[in-house]
């Protein structure tokens, strides 16, 4: 994998601000329709793009800052086909007193690109209250995963043809879809446990000779049972429970679309609900649910989207 490096790019989109229009007889349909364009962007007095990577690969993500001189402003983006809000971090303090106009928002915008994301060239398209401002070329290189084989004890496969496992995958999604606005996390990830990495997110299975469907979404780390898992950053705990594949699960909302989950605990140490710091433990390692050895599958979520963590804990950076 290649270091993250943030491509500086500034693009600056203006817009006149509204004037009167007079219409006759004698105008045409397609000026009218012109004058209508120009009204409704005109809200949008001053945005530019002061921080956005052009190109990222499979299990990562792009990050995109904007800044924004608008009394009503909404920012969003168009990417991978999905609508994905960006949030308002801060306001620039206008050093010019005498200057009439707002005082300029800083947005950002996380967007997960999965192991199964399509590749080559893609367009981000920046939305104000959800109309097209202004877009953006970008590029997704192909990341080369593994194919792994694995090995379950007959009792562990009869786990996978449960027939109540669709309730457990609505509470799963429903967690996932969770965008609370406040950011908890800062800077950095903390690793939860301290481990040997026994399988890669994005991997490919093999069981019992036949290519699973999916990829795997989340990081291994074998550690002996009981040891203790930490939470890799701020946050609240959104879900707590035994699952029929995951087995005892955690998992923690960070704000602002960004998710993280710890599975097969042999005991979870916390509630939905209750708020976390970093580091703080909340649960021991076990092998319960699909595996036949202890370990933590780590996961992280943009948006409902799986990324690598080994990308998030030692390669992305962010101030």
């Amino acid at each position: 994998m290649v270091e993250w490096d943030l491509a500086k790019v500034q693009t600056r989109v203006r817009f006149p601000s509204p004037a009167k229009f007079y219409f006759n007889l004698n105008i045409s349909l397609i000026a009218f329709f012109s004058t209508l364009l120009f009204i409704s962007f005109s809200h949008t007095t001053d945005l530019k793009i002061v921080q956005i990577s052009t190109s990222a690969r499979q299990g990562e993500l792009i990050y995109l800052k904007s800044e924004v001189t608008s009394p009503q402003t909404n920012l969003s983006v168009n990417f991978l086909g999905k609508e994905l809000p960006c949030y308002q971090i801060a306001i620039k303090e206008n050093k010019n007193e005498t200057s009439q106009e707002s005082e300029p928002t800083v947005w950002e915008c996380f967007m997960a690109i999965p192991a199964d994301s399509p590749i080559g060239k893609q367009t981000i398209e920046l939305l104000d209250q959800g109309k097209a401002v202004t877009s953006v070329n970008s590029e997704i290189i192909p990341t080369a995963f593994p194919t792994e084989p694995i090995a379950l004890s007959e009792e562990k496969k009869s786990l996978l043809s449960r027939e109540d496992r669709p309730q457990d995958l609505k509470k799963i999604k429903q967690a996932l879809k969770i965008e609370s606005k406040t950011k908890k996390w800062e800077k950095e990830l903390l690793q939860p446990i301290q481990g040997k990495i026994e399988s890669l997110y994005g991997e490919k299975r093999i069981l019992d000779g036949e290519l699973k469907k999916g990829y795997h979404r989340g990081l291994d780390l074998g550690a002996p049972e009981g040891a203790p898992i930490k939470a890799a950053n701020h946050g609240e705990v959104i879900l707590a429970g035994k699952f029929i594949e995951e087995g005892n699960m955690v998992m923690i909302d960070h704000g602002q679309g960004f998710i993280t989950a710890y599975l097969h605990c042999s005991k979870t140490l916390v509630r939905k609900g209750k708020k976390v710091k970093k580091g703080e433990v909340i649960g021991e390692v076990g092998s319960t649910g699909v595996v036949n050895t202890p370990h933590l599958h780590f996961g992280t979520y943009i948006h409902g989207s799986p990324i690598d963590p080994l990308y998030l804990l030692n390669k992305f950076s962010y101030e």
